[in-house]
């Protein structure tokens, strides 16, 4: 539902997600438009995945600055 751009549809789905794919929530790019969205913080917080999305998406900042991008 996300990738129609239904967030709010998706995110009661999304609290379902298991931990191993959590990690998805932060890398992949199809969730860049609501990753600003305070729900999707909220969410990640009630999964206990704050300190891992920072670091995620450190780690592309400085990746995107690597390769001639701004941060």
């Amino acid at each position: 539902m996300a990738a129609l751009g239904r967030f709010d549809d998706a995110l009661p789905m999304l609290a379902l997600t298991p931990a191993i794919m959590a990690r998805n929530l932060y890398w992949e790019t199809q969730w860049d438009p609501w990753r600003k969205d305070p729900r999707f913080a909220a969410l990640l917080a009630g999964m206990g995945r704050t300190e891992e999305l920072r670091r995620a998406r450190q780690a592309l900042d400085d990746l995107g600055a690597e390769r001639g991008g701004t941060k």
